[in-house]
Order: C-alpha cells, then structure tokens, then sequence
C-alpha cells in the first residue's frame, strides 16, 4: 500500500502482512478492502471471508472510535493477518487508552459479542499502552470442503 491510500507495510515476514492506517474513521474501507484483498488469496469459503472481514472492521472501528480522544493527532491501527495450521489469524492493534463508555441507555456496546459470534476464538488484551484484539478462525481450504463423487467418478 502507498502512502497516499493511508496504510503502509509494515514488518514484513513471509507469510505475515502487516499493515497500518490512521486511526480515522475515513480508513475503515480501505482496512476492509485491504483484509478482503489478502483472505481472497487463502481459497477459502466467501461466507467465512466475509465474516472474517466485518469482525477485522468492527474490531478496527473499535480501535478508531474508543481508543483515542476525539482529534488526538498520531493514533494509528495495525493489522496484521496469517495462516497458520489451517486457521486463519488477524491482530487488530492500536496504542491508544480505550476511553469509558458513556453512561445511560444506549443501543450501542455491542461490538465484541457481534465479533465473537463471528469469529471461533476472540481474545482482547488491553493494558496501559494499546489494546490488542487476536481472531483466530479454523479455515479449511474450499477444495478441502468439496466432497469426492460418491461412483468414483
């Protein structure tokens, strides 16, 4: 990714693509096009991609809207995606403190439960210097999922 598209690699290892935008709520597109864009490389079922993809979104959304003050210049999310023994694993971080939620009825706060029930393994580890949310998600290959013709054929 260019600079110009908000997101630049990072720490790239074979197999493990690191990418990292501004925490903007502009850049949410671009984070869901570029997962998109690396999950359509896996051969995996569409359906688990794009579960795969809102859950990445919804995490990122997360990291732009409570982890930085309103207007704090400098805040960034990363995200970085592997395939690992048949599973599927993206990190969303940011290093950012999440803020508390605001008090009252709200039909908001439900990002992680949307998240978990998308996504087989969700853990969120947040501490004093940045919030780290890890999915993980077994992902057998389509060809793995097409059963053999039952007359040998």
């Amino acid at each position: 990714m260019s600079a110009t598209d908000g997101a630049t690699p990072s720490g790239r290892r074979p197999g493990v693509t690191c990418l990292e935008w501004p925490a903007d709520p502009r850049a949410l597109a671009e984070i869901r096009r570029a997962v998109d864009s690396w999950l359509s490389g896996l051969d995996i079922a569409a359906n688990m991609r794009e579960d795969l993809v809102y859950a990445t979104s919804e995490a990122a959304s997360n990291s732009v809207e409570h982890a930085y003050a309103a207007g704090s210049p400098g805040g960034s999310v990363m995200v970085t995606m592997w395939w690992a023994s048949d599973s599927v694993n993206i990190e969303i971080v940011d290093h950012g403190h999440w803020l508390p939620a605001v008090a009252g009825p709200s039909n908001r706060g439900h990002g992680l439960r949307l998240i978990r029930g998308l996504v087989d393994s969700v853990t969120v580890d947040s501490r004093s210097g940045g919030t780290t949310v890890s999915l993980r998600h077994p992902a057998p290959r389509v060809d793995a999922l097409r059963a053999e013709p039952a007359c040998g054929g």
